[in-house]
């Protein structure tokens, strides 16, 4: 009678094992003409939402507590739930008349962390600088963050005392509480786990990119992900908020674009085909 209790008691901890494994990864994609499609475990579930009343930069949007937040000369926001644009938050054209917001770092209730292309409008020059700007909606208050003057990437990645990014010379670094850090690696988008514990970034090659993985505490690099021949991944990295997935996408011009997920401690989890230029776990925390 022991014995089966405790056969019993393996079988049951071994499927409870194999069904926390198998939980299912929930995205959304989000394609240049606003159509938000669904997708579980890289099957496409259908559309969810169409938000293609606006020429906003999709791209560079941010999803947050159901809701969408993207440039549109303004920054506006679409809540999914209603399917509706709510009112403009901030009209971005005359707090930064010279320059082009470009890429949303983070936003919550009460402000938001977002890089712009300065003197964007009347500059001829080839290779524009790059400012990372805080802005409190209840104070309408601007902060310029960035230290650093070379900063020409705008993909950037926010924590909780400062930001990652990218000088001119493709080296990333971290400013966290006024001081500079180069990590001394070359890469483009990093993105910071949500635990801090790990820096993932984009490698470009000659024929398709490579996703790295960074872990401040040993300071190794993991390539986790090449992205298929011709593919070349998209200036976007999501973390899950567990930090143990990461979603990216690729595009191409003679080869179909994909999206997949990772589970960088162990191997790719799934990848689909979509036309999708923007892309977000679904979980609930969100």
């Amino acid at each position: 009678m022991i014995k089966q209790t405790f056969l019993i008691a393996c079988v049951f901890i071994i499927v409870s094992g194999i069904q926390s494994n198998t939980q299912a990864t929930n995205i959304l994609l989000f394609d240049a003409d606003g159509e938000i499609r669904y997708a579980e475990n890289c099957i496409d579930k259908g559309i969810q939402a169409n938000i293609n009343v606006f020429s906003g930069n999709i791209q560079n949007g941010i999803y947050h507590n159901n809701k969408f937040y993207f440039f549109d000369g303004v920054l506006l926001k679409y809540v999914i739930a209603d399917e509706e644009i709510a009112s403009d938050i901030i009209n971005l054209n005359t707090i930064l008349p010279n320059a082009l917001p470009w890429y949303m770092g983070d936003i919550n209730d009460t402000r938001i962390i977002f890089s712009a292309y300065e003197d964007a409008i009347s500059s001829n020059k080839d290779l524009l600088d790059v400012s990372i700007y805080k802005y409190e909606f209840e104070k309408k208050t601007i902060d310029k963050l960035n230290t650093d003057k070379n900063i020409t990437d705008g993909y950037f990645s926010t924590t909780g005392q400062g930001f990652y990014y990218v000088d001119y010379r493709g080296e990333i670094h971290e400013q966290k509480n006024g001081q500079n850090i180069n990590y001394k690696i070359y890469g483009n988008a990093p993105s910071i786990s949500p635990d801090g514990k790990n820096l993932a970034y984009i490698k470009n090659g000659l024929f398709s990119d490579k996703i790295y993985v960074y872990s401040k505490k040993s300071g190794l690099n993991k390539k986790i992900f090449k992205f298929p021949t011709f593919i070349k991944s998209q200036p976007i990295i999501r973390w899950s908020s567990d930090s143990r997935k990461i979603l990216v996408g690729g595009k191409s011009d003679i080869r179909s674009p994909i999206v997949a997920v990772l589970d960088f401690k162990n191997s790719t989890e799934c990848k689909m085909e979509t036309s999708a230029v923007n892309w977000f776990f679904d979980e609930a925390d969100n």
